[in-house]
């Protein structure tokens, strides 16, 4: 048995680790994930022989601390083994166990060099594959005194049973048909589907096992029921003489990108007004008519049941679609299911996974509203997008084992006391003998976490509870790195004119952002960094990227140094993505701050342009929007400096303009070729933020952006809801009216402003307010019978104002 044990110091935010290698006594097929220049480490006592292997020559080399051994060495024509390097595999004979301390591990953009032949290997990083990493070599493993085969392009199930993963620390046999290099980085992490479903359970079962961490949860149970109560026989719309019903000009839910729908707590049609009050957990109905006539809340609203949380609502023609996640918990005995015996722990799973669901309604009589479908869906609700007709929802589902785990007696004098169980850490180095030790009628133990027994798993999604599998064999993407976060993300496309869900796209690991337009989705992860390599940590994102519509399938993948901000950070024109990125830390006063371009090219996502050097010292990027060929990037420490940036040129953007002022842009909003809009926060000269500021800049000279006008306000420290919730911020194009919703002490406030273009000024217009300790608040701005209204929306409490004549 090897155990690999790192231990990680932090200090002063570098990172630094220690790999401890358990040796046993006997016979040992191992490898060792960092260079070893000489064989100096093994001239001891604990070592009898060791035997590497030489793939040019086709020939074995060999070293031993003893000198009769040696002489025997190089008496049978052997050539003597001077160093072993990370990706050199060996058999070693232990007189004793004993532990070898490694001081550093090599990049994993490190490359496995293979000759024709046999080649005796092992991995050059602390990582975890699937065999498949080798595709048409075979590959031999030696583990538990058994053999192990892996040779995809024959059943091997009569030869010996399959590799199943392949760990740092483990040598192996590799028979290649020729000379190849095998890119550690890019190989590991490119993704590739399965040729079954049971290839695919395997490896998710891999993946759930190698990340699991047991944990035991102790829950309360509550009711769950299935459906909502519908809006029916609701009383007619007030109508207070208007003669029209429809409002004109009202604004919608804020996009990013204009052919791409985004979800919100309050959308409408034209006439009826649906918004969410989530501390009632109802979706309230109204009109425009009655908004006007002061009776905002006549339509009876659709109740959600007591254990459902609404995450999306949109309005698609005729269809209300809403997304609501559905919470279920249970008592801990019941999520145990099996009673720890004095041999062995259980790690628990639970009964049912977390689901949510999509809910199609037809609104065409709003008295009579009808569900046409509901799918359930296992797993948690992150995000949607509606292009067309097609619904794209993106879930994320955690596979759960059942693994109890054998209990090892320690006899030991050294776990006597809690003294000596701290002094388990001794030279850097975690002794496992004492660690995690538990005491029992005399005795002390602890679980061999190296050999879990799976009693119970469940490792994939469904459709309506079990009804089908919610992921495929043949659209599940999967990277060759098994030691990733345990999560697999899921595009679910929805046919909302068929009211039915279509198809699914998967990929193995947590996503964080999304970024969508009329062709692609793009999806982020910052964790898939973090676990391909701990000890060489190298802070980037990695963006997945899905095409749409009729040819819906993942595409290609890419890394980006640094991270995002959120979805604003990415933005795509004519098939090229740009992206905008911090690398380091403020306090260190290391960051960097760049905007890439990348362009797809064989499943790859290849960055074709950088511009780097943003921001002074120690400053990180607070605002950033992509406009056509114009990018606005706001980076902040103590000053604001918004840098205009030409994108013209995809292969080389360009830094064009810069303005700094106090304080920074959080929110970047278009208002013509020569305005932007933004809010944010105000700060002092020496960087301490002061309150909010909605601010006006003048671009029309794109080298020399300029501030042409500024809106402060002192309100208190949760400022403008717009900040963390873009859908919050109203703009209507036709003339330049806007709101802002914040909080004011007990109230929720909405300013009404207006850009006056021509005096390049903010004009403040009217304020709306609600007595509501709410955060969920929306507001509209509409025309209804040549008049201009403007409301606010705060939970069950609506205000509607009238602004005046309309233009």
């Amino acid at each position: 048995m090897i155990r690999l044990i790192s231990v990680l110091l932090f200090l002063v935010g570098t990172l630094v680790a220690d790999t401890s290698i358990k040796l046993e006594k006997g016979w040992q097929f191992i490898g060792f994930p960092s260079n070893i220049n000489d064989t100096s480490a093994f001239n001891n006592a604990n070592v009898d022989i060791i035997w590497g292997y030489d793939a040019k020559t086709q020939a074995w080399l060999g070293f031993s601390p003893s000198l009769e051994t040696s002489e025997k060495i190089t008496s049978k024509g052997h050539k003597t083994l001077n160093d072993i390097q990370a990706w050199q595999g060996v058999w070693i004979h232990n007189k004793r166990d004993w532990s070898l301390t490694l001081k550093e591990t090599t990049s994993p953009d490190a490359n496995i060099s293979l000759s024709q032949g046999w080649n005796l290997i092992s991995l050059p990083t602390d990582m975890t594959i699937s065999p498949t990493l080798f595709k048409d070599d075979i590959v031999w493993k030696y583990t538990n005194k058994a053999w192990q085969l892996f040779n995809q392009n024959r059943a091997n199930t009569d030869i010996a049973p399959p590799i199943s993963k392949i760990e740092s620390a483990e040598a192996i046999w590799v028979k290649s048909e020729r000379t190849h290099t095998i890119s550690l980085g890019a190989e590991s992490s490119a993704l590739h589907t399965f040729d079954s479903k049971s290839a695919m359970q395997a490896y998710i079962k891999e993946m759930a096992l190698e990340s699991y961490i047991p944990r035991f949860y102790d829950y309360g149970e509550i009711a769950v029921t299935d459906d909502v109560a519908l809006a029916t026989g609701a009383p007619e719309a007030v109508n207070d003489g208007a003669t029209a019903k429809k409002a004109e000009d009202a604004t919608g839910t804020n996009l990013q990108e204009s052919d791409v729908d985004e979800s919100d707590i309050l959308i409408h049609d034209g006439e009826h007004i649906f918004f969410y009050d989530r501390a009632k957990n109802t979706i309230n109905i109204t009109n425009f008519v009655n908004l006007v006539a002061a009776q905002p809340s006549a339509i009876t609203p659709i109740t959600l049941p007591a254990n459902t949380l609404l995450q999306a609502m949109f309005i698609n023609g005729e269809k209300l679609i809403m997304i609501s996640n559905e919470q279920r918990y249970y008592y801990l005995e019941k999520v145990l299911g099996v009673v720890a015996d004095e041999t062995s722990m259980p790690a628990p799973i639970k009964e049912e996974q977390e689901t949510f669901s999509v809910e199609i309604f037809s609104i065409s009589d709003i008295n009579n509203i009808e569900k046409l479908s509901k799918t359930t869906i296992d797993g948690n609700f992150n995000n949607s997008r509606i292009v067309d007709t097609d619904l794209y929802v993106i879930s994320q589902f955690s596979p759960r084992l059942t693994i109890k785990y054998p209990r090892i007696y320690i006899d030991t004098k050294k776990c006597e006391d809690e003294v000596t169980t701290m002094l388990a850490y001794e030279d850097g180095r975690y002794v496992p003998e004492c660690g995690g030790q538990y005491y029992d009628n005399g005795r002390y133990y602890r679980y061999d976490y190296s050999k879990p027994s799976i009693t119970d798993s469940y490792l994939i999604p469904t459709i309506n509870k079990g009804e089908k599998d919610l992921i495929t064999h043949d659209t599940f993407y999967a990277p060759n790195k098994l030691n990733q976060f345990p999560t697999i993300t899921t595009i679910s496309k929805f046919d909302i004119t068929t009211n039915s869900f279509e198809k699914s796209v998967s990929t193995a690991g947590y996503t964080n952002k999304l970024y969508a337009s009329s062709k692609n989705i793009y999806l982020t992860s910052v964790h898939y960094p973090y676990y391909y390599d701990f000890r060489n940590f190298h802070e980037r994102e990695m963006i997945y990227k899905f095409s749409i519509g009729d040819d819906f399938d993942y595409k290609a993948k890419g890394f980006v140094d640094g991270t995002m901000l959120n979805q604003f950070s990415m933005s795509e024109k004519d098939d090229i993505l740009r992206v905008a990125t911090t690398s380091g830390q403020g306090w260190r006063g290391d960051t960097v701050n760049s905007v890439f371009t990348l362009s797809e090219n064989d499943a790859k996502l290849e960055i074709i342009g950088t511009l780097t050097g943003l921001g002074k010292t120690g400053e990180r990027i607070r605002g950033v929007r992509f406009l056509g060929d114009r990018a606005y990037v706001v980076t902040f420490m103590q000053k604001d400096p918004l840098y205009t940036i030409d994108m013209s040129d995809t292969s080389n953007p360009q830094k064009v303009g810069e303005l700094e002022i106090n304080g920074f842009s959080s929110y970047i909003h278009p208002v013509d070729e020569n305005f932007i809009l933004t809010l944010g926060r105000d700060a002092t000269d020496v960087g301490q933020v002061a309150g909010f500021i909605v601010q006006l800049f003048d671009v029309s000279d794109f080298s020399a952006p300029s501030l042409a006008d500024i809106k402060r306000y002192s309100i208190n420290q949760y400022g403008f809801d717009a900040e963390q919730t873009p859908q919050a911020f109203i703009y209507r194009n036709s003339d330049k009216l806007f709101g802002i919703t914040y909080h004011d002490r007990d109230s929720s406030m909405m300013d009404i402003l207006q850009v006056n273009t021509e005096t390049a000024q903010i004009d403040e217009i009217d304020q709306v307010a609600i007595t509501s300790n709410s955060y969920d608040n929306r507001g509209i701005i509409f025309d209804l019978n040549s008049r201009i209204y403007s409301t606010l929306f705060s939970g069950d409490l609506v205000n509607t104002k009238e602004l005046g004549a309309a233009q």
